[in-house]
């Protein structure tokens, strides 16, 4: 199997202003309206979309009488209303990586091939939404990211 397509883009997010007080639809409007996700997915990826699913935010975080926040390996694929399917994944990093510890972002092309995306402040990052990842557990502070989907009919 192939190496998965991984791009990441650093502080692309913050040039646009995305950073700090966030509306969401500043944030769906910077990355569709600009053609964000559109140029990724044109110079690396030439999927088929037609549509944007929509932003999550995220926060993970550590307390020493809890476990810590964690999200298990899995894959974004999902059966959409008109049988479009996830194809774009995209996580956008809103802490600053010195206020927290642990919660990479991993994701793997087999049992012993993996990469950790970038944590910078402001990176966007974008992968297949079938690639296997997982944000590993946190170990001091909060972690707060987006994520998002791009979405189109299935693949054949």
């Amino acid at each position: 199997m192939p190496r998965p397509r991984i791009i990441m883009y650093t502080k692309i997010c913050e040039n646009q202003g995305l950073v700090g007080s966030i509306p969401t639809a500043s944030i769906r409007g910077s990355l569709t309206g600009s053609g964000c996700i559109n140029a990724v997915n044109t110079d690396w990826f030439r999927y088929n979309l037609i549509g944007f699913e929509g932003i999550q935010f995220t926060k993970y975080s550590y307390n020493k009488d809890e476990h810590p926040d964690f999200y298990s390996s899995h894959k974004d694929t999902a059966l959409l209303p008109g049988g479009t399917v996830r194809k774009l994944s995209f996580t956008i990093q809103l802490s600053d990586p010195e206020t927290y510890g642990g919660g990479d972002v991993v994701l793997y092309n087999s049992l012993t091939d993996s990469v950790t995306l970038t944590g910078a402040l402001g990176s966007i990052s974008f992968f297949p939404s079938y690639t296997i990842h997982e944000v590993k557990p946190v170990t001091k502070g909060v972690r707060y990211s987006l994520v998002g989907w791009a979405c189109g009919p299935a693949f054949v």
